[in-house]
């Protein structure tokens, strides 16, 4: 199995993984989903993260659904950017005293 570079942004590793690198991403994402933490968020999380990860979860459920309506449609699910508007998961990187959650 190759892994791809989505795992680690491009500007950390210029080549690609070796297979050893794979095996530990791999391992680490195993032990995470053993420990019954979600894989590609293999750590602890605080309360509200998790209130955050939850509703991304929710939200990975619609817009599966809309994929397979607007792919068949041959459209564009703009729905999802209103979802993710309305659900403020623009605001978790701008500052509080800018209006954001940060």
């Amino acid at each position: 199995m190759t892994i791809g570079w989505s795992l680690v942004p491009s500007k950390h590793i210029e080549r690609p993984l070796t297979t050893d690198e794979q095996d530990c991403i791999l391992h680490a994402l195993s032990a995470a989903r053993h420990e019954g933490r979600d894989g590609m968020y293999p750590f602890k999380t605080n309360p509200e993260d998790t209130q955050w990860i939850e509703k991304a979860r929710a939200l990975k459920e619609v817009f599966a659904e809309r994929a397979r309506q607007v792919d068949a449609a041959g459209g564009w699910p703009h729905e999802n950017w209103q979802d993710i508007i309305d659900g403020g998961f623009l605001k978790l990187g701008v500052p509080k005293e800018y209006g954001g959650y940060a």
